[in-house]
């Protein structure tokens, strides 16, 4: 009883020149045995381009590259009960010579398809009692799954077919589903397209399977993943938030003053550290607790601690979103047992050359707040998005200028600019402006490593800077301090922002709108407040419902 073929699949590839290694085209190898059809092998290679690639400009044979190889894998192996054969995915590193004088270094995924053991017969019984397909073994758990499924992989690597299987349609469930399977499925089958993510080693496993249709938004604080997925949600979007216990201090006043306050769905995931097996006191002292905080916080919660507890999760989150509700999903690690210890995907430091120039300023501004608002709403056109930050900037919006396109921020200072990245990369044709100011930015300078990370070309953020916390009666800011200020401009570039510009004249602030290549704007204004502006009539729900109406 014999292997009968073996296929081959490349990740990588060459090329003329290595530009970036996501970006080279995929190389697809086919190992042969005489008697073979290659006509099969085609179309065995076209299934599983449409199962395990999502570059739609690779989904066609005429970009397969058909390339021998040897090597020294015995694949005529005995197919038993005691040898489970069908069931291993190997991983090998082998060196590739191609037609062009160029060898490269390239991890290759080998996976069995049409395998014959006695005729589809034998005596392993199981899953070894027939032939299996290459969908088959994509159903396949491994090894660092062991307690989702009763079948399991010799060699535990997920990271080649599982987190690269491709398409918007999640693989069916099977006996041999695993819990982070069934986890994606329920996501995907809910039109989750997006998660916002803060690493955890509990989560390793369930970020291993992360079907590559579904989009990863790597967080630095899990505040700003809520302000991130709340402006996605404005466009009618799913997300899902995937975190560690712990950091749900980090996100309570954010969950209140914007999921909650906004009536907007939100499943979040967190890895329930610190009850089961915890060998980390700071872990445990939060973690017993958890329950009872999520109680207090009087959100919904539910406790996941083996694979049965995932079978009415499809129906839960639809049920979320249905009903505009958050839900924490407290995911034990006793679902996993056995945890990958490292991430599928390491990082590794790569810092460009940056020289960081801007000029200072010790002049006077010309305009308040209010008077900057004006400016900038009678500048802008009518199909553009203004999103102006919590307090008298949103006050002072409204009373200059209501548009059914203003969205005003009622809670969460220091998440305008998170919300203007989520909105602006889910409504691409639409230009987004946050008036945001610099007590914000004071507050959660992670907004410029977000506007540097994710930024589109769509968004402008204009930092109405009057080196006071207006909203709160004028006190100085770090960025009024005459023995040694902290530099807004400056900090902004030195995390990557090039396209800004710092002005304290509204002409060049309106030529700067109308350019629109801005992606932040540094304007100097007065303090003070339009005692005068009258409060937004409107609630959180009536400001978000008349806002989506509007943007559709």
């Amino acid at each position: 009883m014999l292997v009968s073929r073996l296929t081959v699949v490349l990740y990588g590839g060459v090329h003329d020149t290595l530009h970036s290694f996501c970006a080279i085209p995929m190389v697809y190898l086919c190992s042969h045995r005489s008697g073979h059809d290659i006509a099969k092998d085609t179309n065995l290679l076209t299934l599983a381009l449409s199962i395990l690639c999502p570059r739609p400009n690779t989904r066609s044979c005429e970009d397969i590259h058909w390339v021998s190889i040897h090597t020294q894998r015995n694949i005529d192996t005995p197919c038993n009960s005691h040898t489970p054969i069908l069931s291993q995915l190997l991983l090998h590193r082998v060196v590739v010579r191609t037609m062009r004088p160029l060898l490269i270094a390239v991890n290759i995924l080998f996976f069995l398809d049409s395998v014959v053991c006695g005729g589809g017969g034998g005596s392993g019984g199981g899953h070894h009692a027939r032939g299996m397909t290459g969908t088959d073994l994509l159903s396949q758990p491994s090894q660092t799954d062991s307690a989702e499924s009763t079948t399991t992989t010799t060699t535990g690597i997920t990271t080649g077919i599982l987190n690269q299987r491709g398409g918007d349609t999640p693989p069916p469930t099977t006996a041999t589903t695993t819990s982070s399977e069934l986890i994606w499925q329920a996501l995907c089958k809910n039109g989750v397209d997006t998660v916002g993510f803060l690493p955890c080693n509990k989560l390793n496993t369930l970020m291993r399977q992360k079907p590559p249709s579904m989009t990863v938004m790597d967080l630095t604080r899990e505040s700003t993943g809520l302000g991130l997925l709340f402006g996605r949600s404005l466009a009618k979007k799913r997300s899902a938030l995937i975190i560690q216990n712990t950091g749900i201090g980090n996100l309570v006043t954010e969950l209140f003053t914007i999921q909650k306050l906004y009536q907007e769905a939100l499943p979040i995931f967190l890895s329930w550290r610190g009850h089961y097996k915890e060998p980390i006191e700071a872990q445990r002292i939060l973690g017993v607790k958890l329950p009872a905080l999520l109680e207090a916080m009087d959100v919904e919660y539910k406790i996941i601690e083996t694979k049965a507890d995932l079978e009415d999760l499809q129906d839960d989150i639809q049920r979320v979103f249905e009903s505009g509700i958050l839900k924490f999903y407290l995911l034990s690690p006793q679902v996993w047992e056995s945890s990958a210890a490292d991430y599928h995907v390491m990082g590794q430091p790569r810092l460009p050359a940056m020289d960081i120039s801007v000029s200072g300023y010790h002049g006077t501004p010309t305009q308040t707040r209010y008077q900057a608002i004006e400016v900038i709403l009678n500048a802008v056109t009518d199909r553009d998005i203004v999103i102006p930050q919590i307090g008298f900037p949103a006050k002072e919006a409204y009373n200059a200028k209501d548009r059914s396109t203003n969205f005003y921020m009622l809670g969460a200072l220091g998440s305008a600019t998170e919300v203007g990245i989520g909105l602006a990369l889910a409504k691409p044709d639409r230009h987004v402006y946050v008036l945001d100011g610099d007590g914000s930015f004071f507050f959660n300078p992670n907004q410029f490593l977000d506007l540097a990370t994710f930024g589109p070309d769509n968004l402008t953020i204009i930092i109405l800077d009057n080196g006071s916390w207006g909203s709160t009666g004028n006190q100085p800011t770090l960025s009024s301090n005459d023995q040694g200020s902290i530099h807004l401009s400056a900090m902004a570039q030195s995390v990557g922002i090039t396209k800004m510009g710092m002005t304290d004249s509204p002409e060049e602030l309106v030529q700067m709108l109308k350019t629109g290549n801005f992606q932040l704007i540094h304007y100097l204004i007065l303090p003070g407040n339009n005692k005068q502006a009258v409060d937004i009539p409107f609630s959180a729900v009536e400001i978000k419902e008349r806002f989506m109406k509007n943007i559709v």
